[in-house]
């Protein structure tokens, strides 16, 4: 087993060396206070007009996370996951899986509407009982079917845009969600 920290670290330069062979331009977090590692922007479509594009550039946040578990679960700061939820950005988080120290696959799941559900009823519970949301964590569970298949043409391209169809959309649907919520 390598240190916590360092399989961490490893995650993070593994998913930003698959983001840059899909050409997606990954921005690091250098100071990750705020709930992300990791701000993707997407070319646009040449072939759109200046408003199309700027409603056609796809954008998110992505928490990463490591393990070397056969678990497909972590665990994250409530304090995290709410600046990921109250982000109008979509939202995704990353488990990059090791075997021993060998890099072996990656799971993508959207911040959704079903998981703004659960995880900000989990939030409100915490601040009605006054606990500090930084020490409160959530166990995080990817699915199965959310493994990318590393051997697809573009496969974190495939799986954000599946999710994404227009930003201005999207932000739009994802603030009427939150307007309904107790996250705000």
């Amino acid at each position: 087993m390598i240190l916590k920290t360092d399989l961490g670290d490893a995650g993070e330069s593994k998913f930003k060396e698959l983001c840059k062979l899909e050409g997606i331009v990954a921005n690091k977090s250098d100071d990750d206070k705020t709930g992300w590692d990791f701000h993707l922007e997407f070319d646009t479509d040449k072939n759109h007009s200046p408003f199309q594009a700027i409603n056609n550039q796809i954008e998110c946040k992505v928490q990463v996370k490591s393990t070397q578990s056969l678990e497909l679960n972590v665990k994250v700061k409530l304090s995290a996951l709410e600046y990921l939820l109250k982000s109008p950005l979509p939202a995704f988080m990353c488990l990059i899986v090791y075997e021993g120290l060998t890099f072996k696959s990656v799971y993508i799941e959207h911040l959704d509407k079903a998981l703004i559900d659960i995880i900000s009823h989990k939030i409100f519970i915490c601040k009605q009982n006054n606990r500090n949301l930084n020490k409160q964590k959530y166990n995080f569970k990817f699915k199965k079917t959310s493994k990318l298949n590393l051997a697809a043409p573009n496969p974190i391209k495939q799986t954000i845009y599946s999710h994404i169809n227009n930003m201005y959309t999207y932000i739009t649907d994802k603030e009427k969600i939150l307007s309904q919520l107790r996250v705000r």
